[in-house]
């Protein structure tokens, strides 16, 4: 074993370059520096960025403010606005003659209905609008026999637009028949 001995007094003994302590510091002087540069330069990058967006802002409110006092600009809005008026107006208009359309009945298609639906053995003598509507229409004809008329009720009651087909009267001896039903609104039309 090898044992050494120094017998230098403490002031000539070989000196490390940095003792731990100052060796410390500096590490922790140059990571809080580092940081701060960091934290610094993330802030100014980031008022960079605020500022670019806001100088955009500026700009798109100058485009703006200059599109609404451009003359053409000014012209084409108010004729759009003029248009939509002029729109709705014809929107209304058109409402209205649809309900129009749709409240009304197509007699011609009632009576040619009424007619065409006429089975072998069944002659009509009268056709007549009535009831507090206007919406009633009697049929008054001759049938061979009650299941001539009840089968003619049965087609007009297969018209979507015919509704309650009953029979008022009928005489079996001569075969005459009244019956009536309700045309629905916008019958046939």
């Amino acid at each position: 074993m090898n044992m050494e001995i120094n017998l230098l007094p403490d002031e000539l003994k070989p000196k490390p370059l940095v003792k731990p302590q100052t060796l410390m510091v500096i590490v922790a002087v140059l990571i809080l520096g580092f940081g701060c540069f960091h934290f610094y330069s993330d802030k100014a990058g980031k008022q960079a960025e605020a500022d670019d967006i806001q100088s955009k802002i500026a700009g798109i409110e100058q485009e703006i403010t200059m599109l609404k006092t451009n003359s053409e600009a000014v012209a084409l809005k108010d004729e759009v606005a003029a248009k939509q008026v002029e729109k709705n107006k014809y929107d209304t208009m058109n409402s209205d003659y649809e309900t129009f359309t749709d409240a009304r009945v197509e007699w011609g298609y009632v009576t040619s209905s009424v007619r065409e639906n006429v089975p072998w053995g069944v002659s009509i003598t009268s056709i007549t609008q009535g009831g507090t509507d206007g919406k009633v229409v009697t049929v008054q004809g001759i049938a061979n026999n009650f299941e001539r008329e009840t089968a003619y009720m049965a087609k007009l009651e297969a018209d979507r637009f015919f509704s309650g087909v009953k029979t008022l009267s009928w005489e079996a001896s001569t075969g005459q028949f009244s019956l009536s039903f309700d045309v629905q609104a916008g019958g046939g039309s």
